[in-house]
């Protein structure tokens, strides 16, 4: 995993648009790095920008998990095959849909109704310098671009649309 256990590396770049370069790269627990998104963005950007940080950090070590089980070497794919094939299947499939939904619900709109949503498109919305805010602006368009192949749709449903017949 590439990550640091807060997610430093997934988040510097929203951090640098927001001029935050005095942010530590120590190793910090959630409490910790939240206090310092808070000190340095203000309460609301400070709190929503943590748990987001928090929540791409987590996919990532889901993702991360996956890659090692699935996606790094044939032999351990035969192995699992081979001890187990339904079960390693199952959690084949548990985990990319996983992933999926996770990345679904981070690029969702900022709001479903009258609720706040913790997603990336919240981030603009509560910067107050326009500059700032619209590079974040910019840089959020490119991840839900980057983020257009999940089929939402699919995730969601109950009944998956790829096993309806």
């Amino acid at each position: 995993n590439s990550l640091s256990g807060d997610g430093t590396k997934a988040c510097r770049p929203i951090a640098r648009t927001l001029g935050l370069t005095e942010m530590s790269s120590t190793h910090r627990n959630a409490d910790e790095a939240k206090a310092e998104h808070m000190r340095l963005m203000g309460d609301e950007l400070g709190v929503v920008y943590s748990a987001l940080w928090q929540e791409v950090a987590w996919v990532h070590g889901k993702w991360s998990d996956f890659v090692t089980l699935f996606g790094t070497k044939e032999s351990r794919v035969n192995l699992l095959n081979a001890a187990a094939p339904a079960f390693c299947r199952l959690i084949q499939d548990s985990i990319w849909e996983n992933v999926l939904l996770h990345i679904a619900r981070l690029t969702d709109p900022a709001a479903t109704g009258k609720k706040q949503n913790l997603t990336i498109q919240r981030l603009p919305l509560l910067i107050d310098r326009a500059n700032s805010r619209g590079k974040v602006e910019a840089k959020v368009q490119v991840a839900l671009a980057s983020c257009a192949f999940v089929p939402v749709a699919a995730c969601r449903c109950p009944q998956r649309s790829d096993r309806a017949w």
